[in-house]
């Protein structure tokens, strides 16, 4: 089972490397231009959109972060460095939800309907 999960965890890791470089080299308008002409449903659109916004936004969290832990000398031995990579990963995840909170508090406040237009 060892090579088989190895395979998978190699397949995973260049599925998201891939998404993260065609998210990140890819004009957004371009993207949703292809995304109507091939006929997609609106709500796949715009789950793409929040999701396009969404890594940025995660992205951003984990540079404030990784800065905030690599100035406090938090990667200076290699068992401070677990530490400090078990903080961030939590860390991550509250920072995330806290900013999707907010993200939903924005668009209740723009009248979002379930349609971007």
């Amino acid at each position: 089972m060892l090579p088989k999960g190895l395979r998978l965890g190699l397949q995973v890791f260049a599925a998201v490397i891939c998404t993260y470089w065609f998210a990140l080299t890819t004009p957004f308008q371009q993207i949703i231009i292809t995304l109507k002409a091939i006929h997609l449903p609106k709500l796949l659109i715009e789950e793409t959109m929040l999701m396009y916004r969404f890594i940025f936004i995660f992205i951003d969290a984990f540079e404030q972060i990784y800065r905030a832990q690599k100035l406090r000398l938090g990667y200076s031995t290699f068992r401070l460095s677990l530490h400090s990579a078990g903080i961030l990963a939590k860390m991550l995840f509250e920072q995330v939800i806290i900013n999707y909170e907010a993200m939903v508090h924005a668009l209740d406040a723009k009248l979002y309907t379930g349609e971007f237009k």
